[in-house]
């Protein structure tokens, strides 16, 4: 069952979480429709669970089967703003 995701609304996005250059940060990789992204971000931008960690990014646009959102923090190749597919997203509601 898909969990119903609106526009503006913060969602937790599954990322993968490495050490930083610096003890405040994270590196983290996040899966999304077009491939892995990397970027650093605060730690405390990160949630961690024995579900993995997740970081909360708003929702800029939902379509029929992707959504739009803008994540924290700072990423090599991408401004913050990626496209998930739902199912993407769903393990981490």
């Amino acid at each position: 069952m898909s969990i119903e995701i609106r526009q503006g609304e913060r969602v937790p996005v599954p990322c993968k979480v490495g050490p930083g250059a610096f003890p405040d940060e994270y590196l983290i990789t996040v899966d999304t429709a077009e491939g892995e992204i990397s970027g650093f971000i605060n730690t405390v931008q990160v949630d961690e669970n024995s579900d993995g960690a997740f970081i909360r990014g708003v929702v800029l646009g939902v379509m029929e089967d992707r959504i739009s959102i803008k994540l924290p923090g700072s990423f090599f190749t991408t401004s913050g703003i990626a496209h998930f597919y739902r199912k993407m997203l769903n393990a981490a509601q």
